[in-house]
C-alpha cells in the first residue's frame, strides 16, 4: 500500500461498514417461483426468488453491497429486498463511502479460494483505500462508463458470432442444395469400408506408466483440478 495515492485514507474492512437491521434469512426450499419482494441469495442470478411476507423485508435506505461468503459472489443493491438464508452478508457502507465505489473496491480483491467453506473472514483481514466523496464518485462515473462500453463490446461480438454462423449455415444449405449435372448420390456404406465406434483408453496412472504421457477423459476433470479416480491425487489444470 505504499504507492497509494495522496489523501487517500486506508481503514480496517470492518471499519467501512454499519450495522444493518436484523431480518429473517430465508432457506433456498422455501423460495417462490413469484411473490411480491425479491430474494437476493448468493447465486450467479441477480434475484434468486420471491417472498411475500413484508415483515421479512430489509428495507434499503442507503445502498449496499452483498457478499456470498461461500461463492464470493458480489452483488449491488438499491432497492428493498428479502435475504437468502446461508451465507449471504450484507455490507451497508459507513456515509463516507459511496456504496458503488465500495463494490467495485470489493471487485478488485482476489480472495484465496476455500471451496465451499466460508471466505467473509479472508474479507474481514482487507484493508480499504478511501479518497474523498467527490474523488469516489468521479471514479464510479469513469468505471460505470467503461463498463457501459465493454458490455456493448460483448453484444457485438455475440451479434457478430451469430451472423456468422447463419451466413455459414446459408451458404453450406445453399451449396448441397444446388446440386451439379454430375453429383451422384451414393449411401454411406457405399463410400466407406467400416463404420464403427471407438475404444476409449483405460485412464489413471495405468495409462501413463510405459509411455509417461497421462490420459485424461472426462470423468477425471473437476472444477478444481484433475482427479485421479483409484488414488484421489488430484493435479492442479494449467490450462
Amino acid at each position: 500500500m505504499s504507492s497509494m495515492k495522496q489523501g487517500w485514507e486506508l481503514k480496517d474492512f470492518e471499519e467501512c461498514i454499519d450495522r444493518i437491521p436484523r431480518t429473517a434469512k430465508i432457506p433456498k426450499k422455501q423460495f417462490l417461483v413469484e411473490g411480491s419482494y425479491p430474494i437476493i441469495s448468493q447465486e450467479d442470478s441477480y434475484i434468486n426468488g420471491y417472498w411475500d411476507k413484508p415483515e421479512d423485508l430489509l428495507k434499503v435506505d442507503r445502498l449496499l453491497v452483498i457478499f456470498g461468503d461461500h461463492t464470493k459472489k458480489l452483488k449491488y443493491i438499491d432497492f428493498d429486498f428479502v435475504l437468502g438464508a446461508d451465507g449471504v452478508k450484507a455490507l451497508l457502507p459507513i456515509k463516507t463511502i459511496d456504496a458503488r465505489f465500495f463494490y467495485y473496491q470489493l471487485q478488485s480483491i482476489t480472495l484465496s479460494d476455500l471451496g465451499y467453506a466460508r471466505h467473509y473472514r479472508l474479507l474481514k483481514q482487507e484493508k480499504i483505500a478511501i479518497p474523498s466523496l467527490e474523488e469516489q464518485k468521479q471514479i464510479v462515473a469513469k468505471l460505470d462508463q467503461a463498463f457501459v462500453v465493454i458490455d456493448k463490446a460483448r453484444e457485438n461480438a455475440s451479434k457478430n458470432l451469430e451472423n456468422a454462423k447463419q451466413l455459414f449455415q446459408s451458404k453450406l444449405n445453399e451449396i448441397f442444395s444446388q446440386k451439379g449435372d454430375d453429383w451422384v448420390e451414393k449411401k454411406l456404406g457405399e463410400i466407406t469400408t467400416k463404420i464403427g465406434s471407438g475404444a476409449t483408453p483405460r485412464g489413471g496412472q495405468s495409462s501413463y506408466k510405459e509411455s509417461g504421457i497421462p490420459l485424461i477423459r472426462s470423468l477425471n476433470v473437476y472444477d478444481d483440478g484433475f482427479k485421479e479416480k483409484k488414488t484421489s491425487i488430484y493435479r492442479r489444470c494449467t490450462s
